[in-house]
């Protein structure tokens, strides 16, 4: 156990000598003069209370006692629903592994506002002590995306890494702003931590209830109209489909037309030696990109070392084409041709607008397949793979 003075200590000089003599001579004043009358207690004036007024005060003593025991029991239930999420994410990616069909709505839930209201308007805070509305997030013309989240929710710090990789990334398409209703000193810290911009206090939740917003973390997109354009995003996956909806609605590049031709792209291997993209592909081939820093990738880690392990029959080739360094990269461990791309140079060129994301070359080194974004619809794509197309 640490003891008092250890985490900084000198030898006391004559300064300290003389600020602790009058520091003593002081209290010794004060003693002295009030010996004597020490003057009025600090609960006497209840003595003056008639049972009215003892009623009230009892009552408001009960109701702040209340609130603090309700506050914390709040927070204390936010934090454990959060871990239960984590839990229940991991559990799910291991039923999978393990070949269970887990059934997952083909429609977004009808939930928040409907989509073509127009969007409430706001001004707030942000963690940089400036006043920032609807009007400064829409000032570029793009969409805006709020994001509700909140420091103490377990699924929110999953999710934060990946929404600053797309703030970096989509600044020229999309507007993410963040608004979180926790300690602004806990959202500061978070804030700084991943890099996150944009990010807005809302203390009292009057912005999440004014969108109808439904846990965090959710979202929803705002048009260019103004407008609200789709429904809310309750949860990671959603809130992933919705930056894809609104990246292709900000005028993203699609995708290669399916049967175009591959473009001449140099990329490097793990090992150095360049290679062109299309002399590693031998037969019909999935294109992965991929993230080692990225959230949805790190759940989808496991399901793809083990899809290397045992292939279905049938199924395409498997070429990673990954950002980050070549330590983090060789750190997943993928036993397939994994090139790199810290320039996001193939992702461009075949329209993958984040990670993880994929499309099927044909053996003759053509489109054949649209791009998919998401683990679900990678892990499809890979079991599926894609008919060949003719030149």
């Amino acid at each position: 156990m640490p003891l008092f003075g250890q985490l900084h200590s000198s030898p006391a000089g004559w300064r300290t000598l003389a600020r602790n003599g009058v520091l003593a001579a002081m209290a010794a004043f004060i003693v002295a003069a009030g010996r004597g009358d020490a003057g009025p207690s600090v609960v006497s004036w209840t003595s003056r209370l008639n049972s009215v007024e003892w009623l009230v005060l009892a009552l408001a003593v009960a109701l702040v006692a209340t609130v603090a025991v309700g506050g914390y029991a709040v927070m204390h239930v936010l934090r454990s629903y959060g871990r239960v999420l984590v839990r229940l994410d991991a559990v799910e990616e291991r039923l999978r592994a393990a070949g269970f069909d887990l059934e997952e709505p083909d429609d977004v839930p009808e939930l928040g506002l409907e989509p073509g209201t127009p969007a409430p308007d706001f001004t707030l805070t942000s963690t940089d002590g400036e006043r920032v509305g609807l009007a400064d997030l829409a000032e570029a013309g793009n969409p805006v995306l709020l994001l509700f989240t909140s420091p103490t929710c377990g699924p929110c710090s999953v999710l934060m890494p990946t929404v600053a990789e797309w703030q970096r990334e989509h600044a020229d398409e999309l507007t993410i702003a963040l608004l979180s209703s926790g300690d602004a000193d806990a959202v500061r810290a978070e804030a700084a931590e991943t890099w996150l911009t944009n990010v807005l206090l809302d203390p009292d939740t009057a912005l999440y209830e004014a969108y109808q917003a439904n846990g965090t973390p959710s979202a929803v997109l705002i048009g260019d109209d103004g407008t609200v354009a789709a429904w809310l995003a309750a949860g990671n996956d959603w809130i992933e489909s919705l930056v894809h909806q609104a990246l292709a609605g900000a005028g993203r590049t699609p995708g290669l037309a399916v049967g175009t031709e591959v473009p001449a792209l140099s990329l490097a291997r793990l090992d150095g030696t360049e290679v062109d993209l299309r002399d590693v592909i031998e037969r019909e081939t999935a294109l992965v990109v991929w993230n080692p820093s990225c959230g949805f990738c790190r759940s989808l880690h496991e399901d793809i070392l083990a899809w290397e392990a045992s292939p279905p029959d049938g199924a395409p080739a498997l070429v990673v084409v990954s950002a980050g360094d070549v330590v983090g990269v060789k750190a997943e461990g993928l036993a397939s041709e994994v090139l790199l791309d810290p320039e996001w140079t193939v992702s461009g060129a075949l329209g993958a607008d984040g990670t993880p994301m994929a499309v099927v070359i044909s053996a003759d080194g053509r489109v054949a397949s649209g791009v998919v974004g998401g683990g679900p619809a990678v892990l499809e794509l890979l079991g599926a793979g894609a008919l060949s197309v003719a030149p």
